[in-house]
């Protein structure tokens, strides 16, 4: 039953490294990162919009109501998403896709190394070992290799 989580979660990437690509394009075609972001979360925006619409039966109070009593922290999401996708549509077409996904992938995993240390934001706790830190070195060292050949 778990290993189709897996499967999902490299789906998920492979959706993400093709997402990457198709922002890149759009910001080549409109000339701005902020406009192929503005167009991926307009899009994004409406698709879960229908889907919350359908789920929720149009009861738009009950959505609202959801929200209230909550930690204002909890929306920066939406923040921390506009930054990943307009930055990856501006640094992407100057190092490449594998080298941004894999640096991302790595900037992704040292926090979640750190997270799951102290068990922030929710996470279980479960300490950092030096293989999970070796494992991150030889990402990076990959990028470089990348790179350089």
């Amino acid at each position: 039953m778990n290993f189709i989580y897996y499967i999902v979660a490299v789906l998920i990437g492979a959706a993400a490294a093709v997402q990457v690509g198709v922002n890149s394009s759009l910001k080549i075609s409109t000339g701005s990162p902020i406009l192929a972001s503005f167009a991926n979360f307009s899009v994004g925006w409406l698709a879960i919009f229908v889907l919350l619409m359908i789920q929720q039966k149009g009861q738009v109070g009950e959505i609202i109501q959801s929200y209230s009593g909550l930690e204002k922290w909890k929306f920066t999401g939406g923040l921390l998403g506009s930054f990943f996708v307009t930055s990856l549509v501006i640094v992407t077409p100057k190092i490449g896709m594998t080298s941004t996904l894999t640096l991302v992938i790595a900037g992704q995993l040292v926090l979640a190394l750190i997270l799951d240390h102290f068990g922030w934001l929710g996470m279980q706790q479960q300490p950092i070992s030096w293989m999970k830190i070796l494992g991150i070195a030889i990402m990076v060292l990959g990028v470089w290799i990348i790179q350089k050949f």
